[in-house]
């Protein structure tokens, strides 16, 4: 299902990111750390969460920022009725090998966009 998802982990200023497996990430003590999701995998999330369908080509890449990879903070932009909305959401996504990732909260739009 998800297992196949590339998640690349930067600390901030890494010149190049490094493709990592859930196994190969260490403490991040006080260090932020960005995932970068494929819009396929995110729409099987939020499809599976909003119990409707949702087409990979309505999603854009997904990019995740926190200080651990149980709580951060993704965003995105989805086209919603024809037009591209930004979007935000808490999600974990510490167990990205074989295990989906879980959305935190509610799902919100950037104010800019409404």
């Amino acid at each position: 299902m998800i297992s196949a998802i590339a998640v690349a982990f930067v600390l901030l200023g890494t010149p190049a990111p490094p493709v990592l497996t859930q196994d190969a990430i260490e403490a991040p003590g006080e260090e932020t750390l960005f995932a970068y999701l494929p819009p396929f995998a995110w729409a099987q999330v939020i499809s599976k969460a909003d119990e409707r369908s949702t087409r990979t080509e309505d999603i854009s890449p997904v990019t995740c920022a926190g200080l651990e990879t149980t709580y951060m903070l993704c965003a995105w932009e989805q086209r919603v009725d024809g037009e591209w909305l930004k979007l935000f959401q808490y999600a974990d996504i510490s167990q990205v090998d074989g295990l989906p990732i879980r959305l935190i909260g509610e799902r919100q739009a950037d104010p800019d966009d409404q």
